[in-house]
């Protein structure tokens, strides 16, 4: 079944971009992905409130885990809102194809968008039962062309958010335990794990909150480093490293900002508490 917090293909079929159109001027390159990774942004937020209001109203109610009964009853209801995300990606379909880009890049992305468009007439043509028991991986070959043309936000697919959550399960884990505390001679060792950790998360930074993400992993990485080598039971020691990477109050409260924007996004998204 596929997860409830997530859809494969309401985010990629944002790729398919509620184009903005164009005056007839030919974009740029650099212009026109511009535009349609900004029109991505937007058409996941739109497929995905649908989504969002059909499972708040119809799972929601029935718990963590509903009987096979109850989940074929809700499922009788998804015709609707998938047929409003066929609709809507058609039309966002045709919109893209619209926009007027770099013949070389509209070459490349026509047969894409081609592709895309059956892969689309295969979930129009299907049923709720299999869209929601799927695997969310209608695009999986759609999406890397689109990411290797610089559509990245297009390319998104939903298992992004699988992927970062599973990422900060396994910061947390990293820092369940202060790595600072315990056997000194560990201390690079833990202090591994936890630059592992980090490098997973920024891998897979939603784009909602890439931008604190990029705060946060900048900020993890020289404190981790400037960790290393250092007697962690001595305390001024410790106090120096965080006196280097945060040289004034300023540096502090961005960073407080960013881990907690990283924080909400993981209690709202992934559905569990990063450890202080």
């Amino acid at each position: 079944m596929r997860p409830v917090t997530m859809f494969g293909v309401g985010a990629v079929t944002a790729l398919l971009l509620a184009a903005c159109g164009s005056d007839g001027d030919e974009l740029s390159q650099e212009e026109f992905l511009a535009q349609a990774n900004e029109i991505c942004r937007v058409g996941n937020e739109e497929i995905e409130q649908v989504f969002d209001e059909f499972f708040a109203e119809f799972f929601e109610p029935l718990g963590e885990e509903p009987t096979e009964e109850e989940f074929r009853e809700v499922i009788e209801e998804g015709q609707e809102p998938l047929d409003t995300l066929v609709s809507n990606v058609r039309g966002q379909i045709e919109d893209i194809r619209d926009l007027s880009g770099p013949s070389d890049l509209e070459d490349d992305l026509d047969p894409v968008l081609d592709e895309a468009s059956e892969v689309l007439d295969g979930i129009a043509d299907g049923s709720p039962e299999e869209f929601f028991e799927g695997e969310g991986d209608e695009f999986a070959e759609v999406n890397p062309q689109l990411e290797a043309l610089g559509l990245t936000v297009c390319a998104e697919d939903g298992g992004g958010d699988e992927e970062f959550c599973a990422a900060a399960e396994e910061l947390g884990s990293a820092f369940e335990e202060d790595p600072l505390e315990g056997d000194p001679e560990m201390l690079g060792e833990r202090l591994d794990q936890a630059q592992s950790a980090i490098e997973a998360v920024a891998d897979a930074a939603p784009d909602e909150i890439s931008e604190e993400i990029d705060i946060f992993v900048v900020t993890a990485r020289e404190i981790i480093d400037a960790l290393r080598g250092i007697d962690p039971t001595d305390q001024d020691q410790v106090d120096a490293v965080f006196e280097e990477v945060f040289p004034d109050e300023e540096a502090g409260d961005e960073f407080d900002e960013a881990e907690a924007a990283v924080d909400a996004y993981v209690e709202e998204e992934c559905g569990f508490v990063l450890p202080e």
